[in-house]
Order: C-alpha cells, then sequence, then structure tokens
C-alpha cells in the first residue's frame, strides 16, 4: 500500500507505527513539525483527513507542476510549448466528499506567465466502488462531465458531456476520440 493510502485509510496509525515513520516523511505530518525541510501541511492536502469514498483517490492529493515544455500539436493553429499545475485538494465545506480540482496551463516561450487554458471542478468518487466522477469548468466556456474508474492508482475518463458558451472562441466539439 502506497503511503498516501495508508495514511488515508488508517490516520491515527502515523502517531502509533514509528517504523514507518521514516518512509512516509509527508503524509503523516509528524514528520513535518514545521520545519525548513518538512514545513507544516495545509489541512486541504492533509490525508488524514480523506473521507472513506476518496480513499482511492488520496494518490491525486497536492500540487504537480510541470516547467518542461509540454507540447502541444492542434491542426487549426500552431505548435507550442507549455507548462501545467495541477491542484488536488480536499473539500472543508462540501456536504458530499469531493476533491477540488485545478488547472493552470501557461505559455513556456514567454518570459511572464501567459495563461493560456485553466479549469477548475470537482471529483467525486461513488461509495464502495471504483467509479469515479469529474466536472470542470473552463476559461474557454467549456463545461464538461467525465467519468471513469480508478484502477492501480490511475484514472481513465470518458466524457459523459460537454456544453458550451455560445460566444466562446473555439470550435464545437463534434467527435471525440480517446488514444491508449
Amino acid at each position: 500500500m502506497n503511503c498516501a493510502l495508508w495514511v488515508a485509510h488508517q490516520p491515527d496509525r502515523c502517531e502509533e507505527d514509528l517504523e514507518m515513520l521514516p518512509f512516509c516523511r509527508l503524509s503523516c505530518r509528524i514528520c513535518g513539525n514545521n520545519t525548513l525541510e518538512f514545513p507544516d501541511i495545509e489541512e486541504k492536502y492533509d490525508l488524514r483527513k480523506t473521507p472513506p469514498s476518496l480513499h482511492k483517490l488520496a494518490f491525486l492529493i497536492g500540487r504537480w507542476r510541470s516547467d518542461f515544455g509540454g507540447k502541444a500539436d492542434f491542426p487549426t493553429i500552431p505548435k507550442f510549448t507549455y507548462g501545467e499545475e495541477l491542484d488536488f485538494s480536499l473539500s472543508t465545506v462540501m456536504k458530499m466528499p469531493v476533491l477540488n480540482y485545478s488547472a493552470f496551463a501557461w505559455d513556456n516561450s514567454e518570459h511572464n506567465l501567459t495563461e493560456l487554458h485553466s479549469e477548475n471542478g470537482f471529483i467525486a468518487g461513488s461509495p464502495n466502488t471504483s467509479l469515479i466522477s469529474m466536472n470542470t469548468v473552463m476559461s474557454n466556456g467549456f463545461v464538461t462531465i467525465e467519468e471513469g474508474e480508478e484502477k492501480d492508482k490511475s484514472i481513465r475518463f470518458e466524457l459523459q458531456r460537454i456544453g458550451r458558451i455560445k460566444f466562446s472562441r473555439d470550435l464545437p466539439v463534434r467527435r471525440v476520440s480517446y488514444l491508449n
């Protein structure tokens, strides 16, 4: 079991199982003690507070960033490189347990941070199943609902519904295909 899942399933075990502490430096917050090397973890990233229906998503919780030029190649625009940051955090105000989700992509070829795309949404897990849902609202005027299954710390979402504002600069979506 990975550290994130271990802490989500048994949050009290961090204080009891001293053998695991050297292998679980950040998830428990025990090792952190707000030192320079391991700063205190914000509540929204505290794996010990993960609701049972989100245990299968504990591996996502955190902020993930890539500054190394992702490559985009679309048929209607020139190729470009970009950086991206994804954030998955525990919602502390929702009645239904969900992860807050945000993504921000920027143009890597410019010295200032120029937004290319951003989106926000929620990810939920169906209790006692591997079913996961994600809904997002995007800066380009699209709204999506996607569903998938978690398997071995991986989720493959499939688009269920898509909506858009009438004056979006993007062309309408006519077909979606999935690559393995």
